[in-house]
């Protein structure tokens, strides 16, 4: 057997296995949820107390 008959071998091999997967639904995965991030709202600046009034 020559090394262009292996590949053709490997090769029609591989496509079958594809294929068995693909019927018996192994071949695609189901998606992955995406993890929800809470929402901040928009961040408040502390309120300035009377030693910051004073340095500026």
């Amino acid at each position: 057997m020559t090394p262009e008959e292996t590949m053709i071998l490997i090769g029609v091999a591989g496509a079958a296995a594809a294929a068995a997967a693909a019927a018996l639904g192994q071949g695609r995965r189901p998606e992955p949820k995406p993890v929800r991030v809470p929402v901040q709202g928009p961040r408040r600046r502390p309120e300035a107390t009377e030693a910051d009034r004073t340095d500026a």
